[in-house]
């Protein structure tokens, strides 16, 4: 049977990585450092996706809020994209200098600011779901279906274990389930 060494150091980031070296073959126990990974690669790929339509990835998660209801308030855009307001904002200023989307006063409450795609927004929606359909497939190449099933509960078991930290701009649990 092979040597089991294990190797523990600090990253630049607080926290610990566990590294098992189990015949020669080292698995990195980190699970913050995948996420994070997926993470940059998913903005990379959203990037690439986005830029023929001169749109930054962080609109990605604006659109698809607004393609599955439109008409959302510029707080509703932030907490489902997980966003400080600030940066919502600044997306929501390029897609209206775009065209893609029109902001206007909610009628029950002139504070709120309701956000709609134009019909040249709405004209992105195959785009919108490919990418992320694309995103999906990718991430689950070679999956089994139970496979897929397991690892989106588990996902969402890491995200509910995290549901006390609270997000830029967002209550506590309101994090669009994601924190």
């Amino acid at each position: 049977m092979g040597t089991l060494v294990v190797r523990v150091w600090q990253q630049s980031l607080p926290g610990l990585v566990l590294v098992v070296n189990v015949g020669g073959t080292e698995i990195d126990y980190s699970v913050g450092r995948w996420i994070g990974m997926l993470h940059h690669k998913a903005m990379a790929f959203f990037a690439e996706r986005m830029a023929p339509y001169g749109l930054p990835p962080a609109a990605l998660p604006l659109l698809r809020r607004l393609l599955r209801e439109p008409a959302s308030s510029q707080d509703e855009l932030s907490r489902f994209a997980i966003r400080d307001k600030a940066n919502v904002s600044r997306v929501l200023d390029k897609l209206e200098a775009d065209g893609f989307v029109t902001r206007s006063p909610d009628p029950n409450d002139s504070r709120v600011n309701r956000v709609c795609l134009t019909d040249r927004g709405r004209e992105l929606e195959p785009v919108v779901r490919g990418c992320l359909h694309d995103w999906n497939d990718l991430l689950t190449q070679g999956f089994t279906e139970a496979e897929r099933e397991s690892a989106v509960t588990l996902l969402r078991r890491m995200a509910e274990n995290c549901g006390s930290v609270q997000c830029a701009d967002a209550p506590p649990n309101q994090c669009g389930g994601a924190c």
